[in-house]
């Protein structure tokens, strides 16, 4: 009995560490998105895709904000067990970046979308999953319609917001080689990020 009384009382104490180291995160992400009741979209056109993009439902970093982008534009502000959806044209590529709690120089969760005219993809972050780039990979439709109805919708209250660097040429300088890679300046994209707040508190 005290075995388990103890167990209890350790995860109790690291959940609250980990909602108090960690609350900025997930407090920027309903900055930026809200919860919102899922419509079924539109199919995509002939000259789009149809994008759908999953968080995992779990409490291990569920305090951390995580923001997707496409190559230079966000795209979704999820917290756990969360998903969004976005049209994107399909006349390029697209690197799907996630970034964790704001940090836009740490590109490290990413997964290259090749253009996919009239179809519907799905993308999932998962710790356990990695196709092109780690914790991102495509999943199947049957699985991803299971989630839209266990997940919550998320919408983002600003579209088109731009970070000022492209993460398709960051990633193509990396493959190719040819040049240095870009260097990403976080404080400049936090500084121009709508609602950002300069106060250290």
């Amino acid at each position: 009995m005290n075995k388990i009384k103890s167990s209890l009382i350790l995860n109790v104490f690291t959940l609250i560490f980990l909602i108090t180291t960690s609350g900025c995160g997930l407090s920027t992400i309903h900055l930026y998105s809200d919860e919102s009741k899922f419509i079924q979209p539109a199919a995509p056109a002939p000259d789009e895709t149809l994008l759908y993009l999953f968080r995992e439902d779990t409490i291990v970093g569920g305090a951390l904000g995580l923001t997707y982008v496409a190559d230079d534009t966000v795209i979704g502000a999820l917290s756990f067990g969360t998903f969004t959806y976005v049209k994107l044209p399909a006349s390029k590529p697209y690197e799907i970046v996630a970034i964790w709690h704001e940090k836009f120089d740490e590109p490290r969760h990413h997964y290259r979308l090749n253009p996919s005219p009239g179809e519907t993809v799905y993308i999932m972050f998962n710790k356990t999953l990695g196709e092109r780039g780690e914790g991102l990979s495509t999943i199947d439709s049957e699985v991803a319609k299971q989630f839209m109805k266990e997940f919550k919708f998320r919408k983002l209250r600003i579209k088109n917001e731009k970070i000022g660097i492209s993460y398709n040429k960051y990633f193509d300088t990396l493959i190719t080689g040819g040049k240095e890679p870009l260097v990403i300046d976080n404080e400049k994209i936090l500084l121009k990020r709508p609602f950002y707040d300069n106060n250290p508190e």
